[in-house]
């Protein structure tokens, strides 16, 4: 949030008879809330003290972004991630354009727009500069379509939780059996000792 930790600080101690209210730090906050970049909380009917009202798509939007920026730099690392917001900053880009923006060595954007094309987090679009279609006289662009890209994600959630419920099925079944072998022995036993006593 860009304010002045001591500014904020100061304002605290001082109001009235030394004293904060408590509506001032409120509205303090709320007023340095309103200016993050997020833009999730503005403020509305200035005249009448103010009312604030969140956004909450915009909010949810942020979220998603940072969820989906922690899961590309854990899958493809600190050189995936810089080559995602490249793109998301630019939009459409050839491999050369994102090596520029991106400060990094072909081989390596290449590996890494592989790697991410692979995942399904990025799309080629193909803009040919003659009539023929020819592969030597045409652009390849490199774009990210985030709704694809969260549809991706939460098919790979799903997948998990599934296979988590399966192994967990396994599991519970193999030890429902080994339990009932278990008391089956134990009752062998108990038959035995009686008829040994017997």
């Amino acid at each position: 949030i860009p304010v002045d930790k001591n500014e904020m600080l100061t304002s605290q101690m001082k109001t009235e008879r030394g004293k904060s209210t408590r509506d001032a730090l409120v509205k303090q906050y709320l007023d340095c809330l309103t200016e993050d970049e997020t833009n999730f909380l503005h403020k509305k009917d200035e005249n009448l003290g103010g009312m604030y009202c969140i956004n909450y798509q915009a909010l949810c939007e942020s979220l998603k972004q940072e969820i989906f920026e922690d899961i590309i730099l854990e899958k493809y690392g600190i050189m995936g991630l810089r080559v995602m917001k490249v793109l998301n900053s630019k939009q459409k880009l050839s491999e050369k354009s994102i090596t520029t923006f991106s400060l990094m060595s072909m081989s390596d954007v290449r590996q890494k727009l592989t790697e991410l094309l692979n995942g399904g987090f990025v799309q080629i679009q193909e803009v040919p500069r003659s009539a023929d279609r020819a592969p030597s006289r045409t652009y390849y662009l490199w774009y990210v379509d985030y709704s694809r890209c969260y549809e991706i994600i939460l098919d790979n959630y799903y997948r998990t939780l599934a296979n988590i419920h399966q192994v967990r099925f396994t599991q519970e079944t193999m030890a429902a059996t080994l339990l009932e072998k278990k008391e089956n022995e134990e009752a062998l036993r108990q038959l035995n000792n009686n008829a040994f006593i017997q």
